[in-house]
């Protein structure tokens, strides 16, 4: 048994999970922190992960691609005043995907009892 009385084949299988939970929120932060390719990397990983580019405008418009039913749409800025900009999309991408309410995952470390 390891931890907490699980197997060993159900801990790394919800660690291989965890993992993968942890590269989506980098990908995710690393596509926000483009600078001047902010637009064009939140594109990539929006598509990535079942979006499609609908409207361009002044701000990107993204609808979920089909077979991909319950995905909200997604706006995005082309270009973010400030830092603040890049947070709130951030935040927004995550808040729709649900990655905020994985709760005990979002701060790295698991959560104490």
């Amino acid at each position: 048994m390891c931890a907490r009385g699980m197997s060993p084949r159900h801990f790394w299988r919800n660690s291989l999970k965890s993992l993968a939970f942890a590269e989506l929120r980098k990908e995710l932060e690393r596509a926000v922190k483009g600078g001047s390719r902010f637009a064009a990397d939140v594109q990539r990983f929006l598509e990535r992960y079942g979006y499609r580019l609908t409207a361009q405008n002044t701000h990107l418009k993204f609808e979920a691609k089909s077979g991909c039913q319950g995905l909200q749409t997604i706006t995005v800025m082309k270009t973010p005043s400030d830092y603040r900009g890049q947070k709130n999309t951030k935040s927004q991408i995550e808040e729709i995907l649900g990655i905020t309410t994985i709760k005990g995952l979002t701060q790295g470390k698991p959560k104490a009892r």
